[in-house]
C-alpha cells in the first residue's frame, strides 16, 4: 500500500474513529507520542484502544479532521526528512497528516509516522514544535495579547467548549 493511502487510513482513525483498516499497517511494536497531550503508548492495542475510548465520549464541539499532507512541506528551514530520522530499522513517511480540531483553521498537531521495512506504522508521533514545523498551531494564531484569545481561554474555564458526551473534557490525541 502507498504511503499516502496509510495515512489516509490514520487520518481516519484520528477524525472519525475508523481503527479498523488501521490494524494491520501498525507494527506490533508500534509506539505513540503526544507531547502536546502528555500521552504515549506502547503496541498496537493499547494505542487502538486509546484512539477507541476518545471517540466513545468527543461531541462536535472537540471533533477532529485531517489533512494528509507532505511531511516535508512544513518542515522548518534546513531540515529534511532525513533530519527526523533518529531509529535504526525505520523511516519517516513521506506524507503526515495535519489534525485539526474545534473546526480550526489551524492545526492542533502535525503527525509524523515512521515506516518499518515490511511498510508498517512502528511510530507515531504528534508533535506542536515549531522548531522543527513552520506551522501556526491551534491557541497560538491570535498571540498572546489578543482579545479573541482571552475569550477563548474564559471559554474554556467555563467549560463552554471541548465537551464529551458525558459533560467531561474531551481528551486530546
Amino acid at each position: 500500500m502507498n504511503q499516502y493511502t496509510m495515512m489516509d487510513i490514520l487520518g481516519k482513525a484520528f477524525a472519525d474513529g475508523e481503527i479498523g483498516a488501521l490494524r494491520p499497517l501498525m507494527a506490533e511494536d508500534c509506539d505513540y507520542v503526544s507531547p502536546y497531550a502528555n500521552t504515549s503508548f506502547f503496541g498496537v492495542s493499547e494505542i487502538l484502544s486509546n484512539m477507541e475510548s476518545i471517540h466513545e465520549n468527543i461531541d462536535e464541539t472537540c471533533a477532529y479532521t485531517y489533512k494528509v499532507i507532505t511531511l516535508e512541506s512544513v518542515l522548518t528551514d534546513g531540515l529534511t526528512l532525513a533530519s527526523l530520522d533518529t531509529q535504526s530499522g525505520m523511516h519517516p513517511c513521506h506524507y503526515g497528516l495535519l489534525l485539526y480540531q474545534h473546526g480550526s483553521d489551524y492545526p492542533a498537531a502535525v503527525v509524523v509516522c515512521m515506516v518499518d521495512l515490511f511498510e508498517k506504522f512502528r511510530s507515531i508521533w504528534l508533535s506542536r514544535d515549531t522548531s522543527k514545523f513552520n506551522v501556526t498551531f491551534y491557541d497560538e494564531e491570535l498571540g498572546p495579547d489578543s482579545i479573541d484569545h482571552s475569550r477563548l481561554a474564559s471559554q474554556r474555564n467555563e467549560g463552554l467548549i471541548c465537551r464529551s458526551k458525558a459533560g467531561q473534557r474531551c481528551r486530546d490525541f
